[in-house]
């Protein structure tokens, strides 16, 4: 054990469907420390001085947000309910708000990779980057018609994204993007 986060009767808990992110030499990983599930993020070298709560997102039952790796030890995140998009350089005090509800559409986000310096990420059809600063943020493209976009992944700097169509009883589509707004594509049809 690198060190326990919930000492004595208390008792942690980690998210078991969570994606861990390694960013430099930390890895970003949701945990709780008073035996609440109002999880928050944390940041750990791998010793126990170095393991460290970066938010305090409150009392109040929080889900794990979206996390992905930026800059050299950096990690951009959003909170459980994705209305808000951070970035922290792994310090508490490094911690900043990018962008909330009203500076991205009132979009929510949940799905981010990195790719090529920047984070993508993604939400009721739509395709968005970030630098991790607010004017660095902006829209790449509208996916589909009233899609879902349900995955993404970066494969050699071209994102690729699984795509639902509007309606339930549409079928599926692999989108590619080489991160412009004109560089969304269906790479294949996949029907139900």
């Amino acid at each position: 054990m690198v060190r326990d986060i919930a000492p004595g009767p208390t008792w942690s808990i980690t998210e078991p469907y969570q994606r861990m992110v390694v960013s430099g030499d930390s890895v970003y990983f949701w945990a709780s420390d008073n035996g609440s599930y109002a999880v928050n993020l944390w940041r750990s070298d791998g010793t126990a001085t170095g393991t460290i709560r970066i938010t305090n997102l409150g009392n109040e039952k929080q889900s794990p947000g979206a996390v992905a790796a930026i800059g050299t030890h950096g990690a951009i995140f959003t909170d459980g309910y994705a209305t808000r998009l951070f970035v922290t350089d792994g310090s508490i005090e490094g911690m900043s708000v990018v962008a909330n509800l009203n500076g991205i559409d009132s979009l929510t986000f949940d799905h981010m990779v990195t790719a090529r310096g920047v984070v993508y990420f993604a939400g009721a059809g739509e395709l968005w980057r970030t630098d991790g600063t607010a004017s660095g943020t902006r829209r790449v493209a509208q996916i589909g018609n009233g899609s879902s976009i349900e995955q993404m992944m970066e494969l050699n700097g071209t994102l690729f994204l699984v795509v639902q169509g509007a309606s339930f009883d549409d079928g599926y589509e692999i989108w590619r993007s080489d991160g412009t707004r004109d560089g969304a594509t269906v790479a294949y049809p996949v029907s139900r």
